[in-house]
């Protein structure tokens, strides 16, 4: 998901980790790892350049929520 945010320049949503395996079926190993069950990615923008990504995890499946996308992308510029 990080890469996917990064070569797009855009913040993504993943709700649940249903919807994870289901379109990065390669990264569930890697996520065993953490106890997470919901992420909203967000690229790093200095000047219209992506310099990586910041991803926020969620204990719970959690539905889009477009004003948290909205304060988060405001945070990291």
């Amino acid at each position: 998901p990080l890469t996917d945010a990064v070569r797009a320049g855009a913040p993504l949503w993943v709700a649940s980790r249903a919807e994870l395996a289901a379109r990065w079926p390669d990264f569930v190993e890697a996520a065993q790892a953490v106890p997470s069950e919901a992420w909203a990615v967000l690229p790093l923008v200095l000047d219209g350049r992506t310099l990586g990504a910041l991803a926020l995890s969620f204990p719970e499946p959690r539905p889009a929520d477009p004003a948290l996308l909205a304060f988060a992308q405001t945070l990291v510029g």
